[in-house]
């Protein structure tokens, strides 16, 4: 089975995982559920974050990216303690 690299990138950190998957679309959906649980482990004051997933084939190249732009605003000044 075709080995591949998954960089997930947030506003601070990198990190590479190398993982077996059968074909490109199943390494490309694993992608994107990285970058929902980079969005789920978010700080809930964050009010502007990116976050990156790339695959890479086991030759280096890159063959599948996708991206998340979270924006939040509080609808006052007032926000609720917790």
């Amino acid at each position: 089975m075709p080995v591949f690299k998954i960089t997930t990138h947030d506003s601070q950190e990198s990190f590479d995982t190398l993982v077996a998957f059968s074909t490109q679309a199943a390494a490309a959906d694993e992608a994107q559920r990285a970058l929902v649980e980079m969005m789920w482990d978010a700080p809930s004051d964050s009010l502007s974050l990116t976050f990156v997933a790339v695959v890479s084939d086991d030759m280096g190249t890159e063959i599948y990216r996708a991206s998340l732009d979270f924006r939040s605003s509080w609808l006052n000044q007032n926000k609720l303690k917790q």
